[in-house]
């Protein structure tokens, strides 16, 4: 399934068509990361949790056909297409544009069009910005 949703926006591109180089940057480097993290990083961005090496290992697995797939086949000219489930982790990349994208998709039918708004962006300080990780937020 491709979608659009303008010219400027690549299309959403499911994860098993493509090469990610973000996706082979997990590959090659989680296993040596979880082994020095606990020394150099444990004390300043907390534990490692399971729910975090659980997010890590959805990513990692992602458009594997070995972890199951979806076959769908053209009733009118008999294409078959074979779709491996995807992975629905917020680290990755194509899940998660996925996701956005029907979010966007539903917040368009819900609100009107002819809506004024705008959008603002801010930054927190340093110390406010660092208790918040701390805590998880």
């Amino acid at each position: 399934m491709y979608l659009r949703t303008n010219d400027i926006a690549p299309p959403y591109r499911p994860g098993m068509d493509r090469k990610s180089a973000y996706k082979s940057v997990w590959t090659r480097h989680w296993h040596d990361f979880m082994k020095i993290y606990p020394d150099r990083f444990d004390e300043t961005y907390g534990e490692l949790t399971g729910e975090k090496r659980f997010e890590v290992s959805r990513l990692l697995a992602c458009g594997d056909f070995r972890n199951g797939f979806r076959k769908h086949t053209c009733p009118e000219c008999g294409t078959v297409l074979m779709v491996p489930f995807s992975c629905k982790s917020r680290l990755c990349l194509s899940c998660h544009r996925k996701k956005l994208y029907g979010w966007s998709m539903n917040l368009s039918e819900i609100m009107h069009t002819t809506l004024s708004h705008f959008h603002v962006t801010f930054t927190l300080p340093g110390p406010v910005m660092r208790a918040m990780f701390k805590h998880r937020f």
